[in-house]
C-alpha cells in the first residue's frame, strides 16, 4: 500500500523518518525529539507511516491561512503510529492493548506537530494521576483503533500561539469527554476576534490573559479566572484551586509570568501525589481541617513548546525531589518557568454551564455550615458513638477524635464536580457497590439530583497518606447542589458522616405534618470506603 508503511523504531529508522517528513531542526523541533523520547519510556517497538491523511484540524488551518500564502502548502498530513509490539500489515485487526497512539505532522514549515494523542506514560499508578483524559478513537485500513489519552497540539506561530493551543487542547478534550460542540483552530481564532483586543488577530500575535477568557465565554463556556493581581490570597489557594477543578476531570490553563517582554500559557491536566508530605502537612497545619491538595508535589501539564505529560513542581524544594525521580520531564533549564509557586501568576478555568457554585467555595462553605461542632448533627455523631457498640463506632470515632483535635491526624478534604448521572453510576460499580454502607447507596441513588454535583470527601490524614492507592480510605462525603446559592444550606444535598446520613430532599412536596425535608439515617458499623472512581 503507497500510503502505508511499517518501520522499527530505532535509531536508523527514526533519521528515515525526519528525512521523510523534511522536519528541519527549527523553531518546534524540540517538541517532535521530546514526543520521541517519551515513547521510548512506552517501550514503542513499531511505527505505522500513514501518509495522505486528511487531518479536519489542519483543514481548518489551511483554508483560514495557508491556502491564501505565495509559498504552496499540501494539505494533507502524515500520522504516525505508535505500537509496543512488532507489527506487519496482516496484522490486522492489531492488538489494541499494545497500541500507543499517534502524531499528526501538518506539512509546515514551524510547528509541524498537530493534533496528537499518546497515553500518559504513568510510573507510578499510586502517585501519578492524569485525570483529564479521554477515549478517543481513530481508524486505519478500516480498523477501529482506541486509546486513553489528553490531546496535545503544538503552536506554528501563525494561526495558533502557546494561547490558541491551550484554548485548543482544553476544549477538545472537554468535547470527547463530555461530548460539548468541537472547536478547531480557526474557530478559536474567529471567536477571539470578537472580543476587544489590540493584538493582530491572523497571523497570530498571541492572546492577551482577558482575551483567552472572553474566548471561552464566547464559544459557550462560563469561565472563571483568579490572578495574583486580581486575589491577595493567590500564594495561599491557588494550588487548592487548580486541583480542585483538575480533580474534577477540568483542565485549567495556566499563564506565565513576563520573562524578557513574554508570557506563556500552558494547560493542567493532572497532577503527582506524594504520601512522603504526610509528616510536614500536619506539623504545619494551622487547623484541624485541611485539604487534600497538600499532598500535590507537581502539577501535570501539557505544554505546547515542550509536550505532552510534564511536569510543573509546586515549589523549589518539591522541583530537586523530582529531579531525581523525573529528571526528562520537567521544564528545561533557562526555560519561561520552572515551578508554579515562583513562576506562574495567572488561572483560567473553562468551567461548564450550570454550576453556579465554584470550587473556590466549597472547603469554607463545608468548615462553616457542616462541620462545625455546634452543628446538630455532630452532636447527634457523638450520642451514636455512645450508644452503638464500640465495633460498630470505629469510623465515627476516627472522625471525631480528627474534627474534635483529639489525634495527629487532620481532618482532610477532597473536593470535585461531577455530573451526578457518572456518581449514581459509580454507585453501582466496584469498589462502592460493596464498600460504601448499602442505606447511604440507595439513598443517593433515589435522591433528587441537578446536572452537576460537588462532592466532598472526607477523611483523616493518616488515610490520606497510605502509599497504596486502594488502601486510602474516606469516611463519608457531602454531596452539594452545584446550582445553588452558596449562602443557602438548601445547597447541601447530603451530609454522610460516618454512622449517620442527612438527606435534604429539597423539591421534596411537604405536608403539614413533616415542615423539615431534612432526614436522617443511623448507619450500624459504617465502614471506611474508597474513593469513587471518576475515570
Amino acid at each position: 500500500m503507497e500510503n502505508i508503511e511499517i518501520i522499527p523504531f530505532n535509531k536508523e529508522s527514526l533519521e528515515k523518518l525526519n528525512k521523510l517528513l523534511a522536519y528541519p531542526k527549527n523553531r518546534g523541533y524540540q517538541v517532535f525529539e521530546n514526543l520521541l523520547q517519551y515513547l521510548v519510556k512506552l517501550n514503542c517497538r513499531s511505527i505505522i507511516v500513514e501518509k495522505d491523511y486528511i487531518d479536519k484540524d489542519f483543514r481548518s488551518e489551511y483554508s483560514g491561512l495557508y491556502s491564501k500564502s505565495f509559498k504552496r502548502f499540501d494539505n494533507y498530513c502524515v500520522r504516525l503510529h505508535f505500537w509496543k509490539e512488532d507489527i506487519k500489515i496482516e496484522d490486522i485487526p492489531y492488538n489494541q492493548e499494545k497500541y500507543l497512539g499517534y502524531i499528526t505532522i501538518r506539512p509546515i514549515d514551524v510547528g509541524k506537530i498537530g493534533k496528537t494523542i499518546i497515553k500518559p506514560w504513568i510510573k507510578d499508578m499510586n502517585r501519578i494521576y492524569p485525570l483529564c483524559i479521554c477515549n478517543v478513537d481513530s481508524h486505519l485500513l478500516g480498523t477501529e483503533l482506541k486509546i486513553q489519552g489528553c490531546p496535545f497540539i503544538q503552536q506554528d506561530t501563525m494561526v495558533m500561539s502557546c494561547a490558541h493551543a491551550s484554548l485548543w487542547m482544553a476544549t477538545r478534550y472537554i468535547h470527547m469527554r463530555f461530548e460539548t460542540p468541537e472547536f478547531l483552530p480557526f474557530d478559536i481564532i474567529q471567536y477571539a476576534s470578537r472580543s476587544f483586543t489590540l493584538e493582530r488577530i491572523l497571523p497570530t500575535e498571541g492572546l492577551t490573559f482577558f482575551t483567552m477568557f472572553n474566548t471561552l465565554k464566547n464559544m459557550g463556556y462560563s469561565p472563571i479566572y483568579q490572578s495574583r493581581e486580581k486575589n491577595k490570597s493567590w500564594d495561599r489557594n491557588s494550588v487548592a484551586w487548580i486541583y480542585t477543578y483538575i480533580e474534577s476531570c477540568i483542565p485549567v490553563i495556566l499563564t506565565t509570568k513576563a520573562q524578557k517582554g513574554k508570557k506563556h500559557a500552558i494547560t493542567v491536566i493532572g497532577h503527582t501525589f506524594s504520601p512522603k508530605r504526610f509528616d510536614n502537612i500536619v506539623s504545619k497545619a494551622e487547623d484541624n481541617i485541611i485539604g487534600s491538595y497538600k499532598w500535590v508535589d507537581a502539577f501535570i501539564i501539557h505544554d505546547d513548546s515542550l509536550g505532552p505529560y510534564r511536569l510543573l513542581p509546586i515549589t523549589e524544594h518539591d522541583k530537586k525531589l523530582i529531579e531525581q525521580e523525573f529528571p526528562d520531564m520537567l521544564a528545561s533549564k533557562g526555560g519561561l518557568y520552572n515551578t508554579f509557586t515562583e513562576d506562574i501568576d495567572g488561572m483560567i478555568v473553562p468551567v461548564p454551564e450550570k454550576v453556579y457554585i465554584l470550587g473556590e467555595y466549597l472547603e469554607d462553605m463545608i468548615k462553616t455550615e457542616v462541620l462545625d461542632i455546634k452543628k446538630q448533627f455532630i452532636n447527634d455523631l457523638c450520642t451514636i458513638v455512645k450508644t452503638m457498640p464500640v465495633e460498630q463506632t470505629v469510623a465515627a470515632s476516627t472522625f471525631l477524635n480528627s474534627l474534635l483535635n483529639l489525634s495527629k491526624s487532620p481532618i482532610v478534604l477532597r473536593t470535585y464536580l461531577i455530573p451526578s448521572v457518572k456518581y449514581k453510576e459509580s454507585l453501582t460499580k466496584e469498589p462502592l457497590a460493596t464498600e460504601m454502607h448499602e442505606i447511604v447507596r440507595d439513598k443517593y441513588k433515589r435522591l433528587g439530583m441537578p446536572r452537576y454535583i460537588w462532592v466532598t470527601e472526607i477523611t483523616t490524614a493518616e488515610m490520606m497518606s497510605k502509599e497504596i492507592q486502594s488502601e486510602r480510605k474516606i469516611l463519608g462525603e457531602i454531596i452539594v447542589d452545584a446550582t445553588a446559592n452558596k449562602y443557602s444550606f438548601s445547597a447541601f444535598l447530603a451530609v454522610h458522616l460516618p454512622g449517620m446520613l442527612a438527606i435534604n430532599d429539597i423539591n421534596k412536596k411537604i405536608d403539614d405534618t413533616d415542615k423539615n425535608p431534612l432526614q436522617k439515617f443511623l448507619l450500624p458499623n459504617d465502614k471506611p470506603y474508597s474513593h469513587a472512581i471518576r475515570g
